[in-house]
């Protein structure tokens, strides 16, 4: 797999003084499975393609004269138009290509309000934490 042009160029990005602009000890990226679909941050600046149009529409309601107004802190991209979104206020799914993970995500919700679900690892099914940090909210 080649990564998309559109990342390779943020990725690579240089300042005035010829220095990589990006945090590369921060990095996330999160590849789907469209072609060229990826979210990517250096925990500063954000560059996305291709998402899903559900993720894309709620990725702009989040802008503000280009700037978020509530920050994305995960993105997770499935098969399909799947994936998982927290920001520093809310959770957003869809979750048609994984049933046992959008029920236990709707579980949370409706039960754990005091918890959030940290998701990480390889598949967006796996590796579910519970953490005490802040109100549940989607």
């Amino acid at each position: 797999m080649r990564i998309p042009q559109e990342l390779e160029t943020w990725l690579y990005t240089e300042d005035e003084a010829g220095r990589i602009k990006r945090n590369y000890g921060k990095l996330r990226v999160s590849f789907g499975d469209s072609p060229g679909r990826f979210w990517a941050t250096d925990g500063a600046t954000y560059r996305w393609h291709n998402l899903p149009q559900d993720l894309q529409v709620f990725i702009s309601s989040l802008l503000k004269d280009g700037k978020f107004k509530e920050t994305p802190l995960l993105v997770l991209l499935g098969m399909g138009d799947d994936y998982i979104i927290r920001t520093d206020e809310r959770w957003k799914w869809q979750l048609a290509n994984y049933p046992s993970v959008a029920e236990t995500l709707s579980d949370f919700a409706k039960t754990n309000g005091l918890h959030i679900l940290l998701v990480s690892g390889v598949g967006i099914d796996r590796c579910i934490r519970v953490l005490p940090l802040m109100p549940f909210r989607t």
